[in-house]
Formats: structure tokens, sequence, C-alpha cells
């Protein structure tokens, strides 16, 4: 991402809205300094098409004033339109409210908020990016796919630092969202609020497949349900709490809660992983996991499994 965007504290570097296809690119810039109160910070894409690789996004800051709030914003936005975000960089971008409100929090995510969309996201990182909704990802009536990517050291004044699924209607037939996180790292992330990784809202559901996620700190623990939670061969250390009529179920999974009531395989343990995610010697996940309906990969390309069974955590030892 050779070509720098500074934007000067002035947003936003490009919008599209005239119904663009994904035949759009953005390939290798990197974009910094953005600053609007609705919208994309840097990337607005509104009933259109855009197809984002190779770039960085960092340091852009929407700032609200005059005891106002910073509403449905973000580092790139996107409001009923296909996007795919490839091998890309989203570093230090915030949501501030106003100074004399204080702290953290009004706005919508710091670096995706994905509306009504369709969404592919890979090989991509999010690294401490903050906002009141969730620091990397807030996505309302959108169905998205994220794979072998990493969040680390994500901020929400809520719940959901890394994802916080909720309210709107779009394209996955009328429900408020769906997320799939597959060959994911998610180290670190914290809460202000209760819960430091996942917030799931009402009708909504994430899916977590060969996910190690460590280190997220809140007051109550890593995820909070009221739709829909699916873990398979997944590292999940945190309290989840599954309120009325929530779904929960994990599989082959490892957590320091016993989760036997809600699947098959599951081991509740130490799982024994580096402070970046990646399994040591030892560990009980290695050889724990289930083979059905898992990537033939690894985040890093390793084939799997490469023992008896798949491992557990997104990194195959």
């Amino acid at each position: 991402a050779s070509t720098i965007i500074d934007l000067g504290g002035e947003g936003t570097f490009i919008t599209l809205k005239s119904g663009e296809s994904l035949d759009s690119w953005l390939v290798g810039f990197t974009v910094c300094n953005g600053n609007v109160l609705t919208g994309g910070m840097a990337v607005t894409v509104d009933q259109a098409g855009l197809d984002i690789r190779d770039c960085v996004f960092r340091d852009n800051t929407a700032q609200a004033v005059n005891n106002s709030y910073v509403y449905n914003c973000s580092t790139v936005y996107v409001n009923k339109s296909p996007v795919k975000i490839a091998n890309t960089r989203f570093i230090n971008n915030r949501i501030l409210n106003s100074v004399n409100m204080g702290g953290m929090g009004g706005g919508t995510a710091g670096a995706l908020s994905l509306n009504s969309a369709k969404i592919d996201i890979v090989g991509c990182e999010f690294r401490g990016n903050s906002a009141s909704a969730s620091g990397a990802m807030s996505v309302s009536g959108a169905l998205v796919n994220v794979t072998n990517s990493r969040f680390s050291a994500n901020m929400s004044t809520s719940s959901g630092a890394v994802c916080n699924v909720s309210y709107g209607y779009g394209p996955t037939g009328g429900t408020n969202g769906l997320v799939t996180f597959t060959n994911c790292i998610m180290t670190d992330n914290v809460s202000t609020g209760d819960y430091s990784d996942f917030y799931v809202g009402y009708n909504s559901r994430i899916n977590l497949i060969q996910v190690t996620d460590i280190g997220g700190r809140a007051k109550k623990g890593a995820a909070q349900v009221y739709g829909t939670l699916s873990l398979l061969n997944t590292v999940l250390p945190g309290v989840v709490t599954v309120e009325k009529d929530a779904v929960f179920s994990a599989n082959t999974s490892c957590s320091s809660s016993d989760w036997n009531a809600y699947g098959a395989g599951n081991i509740t343990a130490d799982p024994l992983v580096t402070a970046t995610g990646y399994l040591r010697k030892g560990s009980p996940c290695i050889d724990a996991g289930g083979n059905t309906g898992i990537p033939a990969l690894d985040i890093d390309g390793v084939a799997r499994p490469a023992g008896a069974a798949a491992d557990i955590g997104a990194q195959e030892f």
C-alpha cells in the first residue's frame, strides 16, 4: 500500500452511490486521517459495489462536537451493497463522541459498518480499532463471511469488540445478520461494557469455525447471545451468556466452561496457546477437533488435518 492518501482531518476519500459493480476496485492505497460524522471516514459504498485489495486504513478518527454523537459511521461504511475486502489492514481507527460527553462512543464501528449488504473478507487484519458498538465490525441485516483474518486489541464501549450483530433487515432473508468467521485468530479484544468479543442480537447469528479467541477482557465474559451462536473446532475460553430463547451450540470446541450440554466432543481445559493464538506443544486441542464441515487448509495454508483429526482452533499444529 505504497500510495498514501492523507485526508488531513477531512473525508471521505471515495464515495460510490451510483450503482457501480464489483468491477470497481481500490488496490494498493494507504488511507489515513479521514474524519466525517456520518458514513465512511475513508470509503462509503451505498447501493453500489467495490473490490478492496491490498490496502491499509489507519488513524481515521470521527470526532463529534457541540454535545452531539457520531452515528452510522466507520472507516468503511457499506449500505445495501456487495463488497469484497482482501489482504487489507484496519489499524487504529476510532469513533469518538464530543469531549465534554466523555470517552469513546457514539459511533458504529471503528473499522467496518455493514448494513443490508453481502460482504466477503479474506486475509485481513483488524488491530486497535475502537467505537461504541464494535471496535472492528458492526453488522445490521448483512451476510458476512470472514476468512483467514486476525483481530487484536480492538475496543468497544458496549459489547462486541470483534463483532456486534444487531437490528436491521437485508439479503439474509429477514434476519438481522449472519456472520461466519472461519480460520480466524482473535486476541486481547476489550470491552468496557459487559462482553468482550461478540454481541449477537435477536434473530441474528454468528458462526465460529476453526477460530481461536483468547485474551478478551470485559465485565462479564466473551459473548452475549440473544440470537444464535454456533461453534465448531473453536477455542473460546471466556464466558458465553445465553439469554432466554437464544440458541447456543458448541461441538469439538475448547473452553474453560463445560459445554457438553450444548454439543459433542467439547473439552474443558486450558488450550495452551501462545500470546498470538498458536497452539503450543502438548495442547489438548491437538487432534481433538472434528473432521466434518471444516476448511481443508488452516489460517497459514497448512493442510488440515495434519494428524488423526483436525486440531481445535485456527492453526493446525
